[in-house]
């Protein structure tokens, strides 16, 4: 049987692992996770996820934010901000 139609379009993610590392801009992208290391400006997204092991140094604009590893440069966070027991923001 054929899957249930989905009109809606599929969400743009970006999911950087562990031991990868990114640099520059991102941009058409809906939710970003990183467990690797991220050097990057981002003018929007609807999720930023940085797991335990990620960093995450550059500027960036997001709804929510949800941080366990670290974070370095300008965060803009327009709705909901959780920071977790490893989180480290400067």
């Amino acid at each position: 049987a054929a899957p249930p139609a989905n009109n809606a379009a599929p969400a743009r993610k970006l999911q950087v692992g562990r031991d990868i590392t990114l640099n520059g801009e991102i941009g058409a992208c809906d939710h970003l996770v990183i467990e690797g290391a991220v050097t990057a400006t981002i003018k929007q997204l609807q999720q930023f996820d940085v797991l335990e092991h990620g960093r995450f140094s550059g500027s960036v604009i997001t709804d929510n934010a949800d941080i366990n590893g670290t974070v370095e440069g300008e965060l803009t966070v327009t709705g909901r901000l959780w920071l977790r027991a490893n989180a480290q923001v400067t």
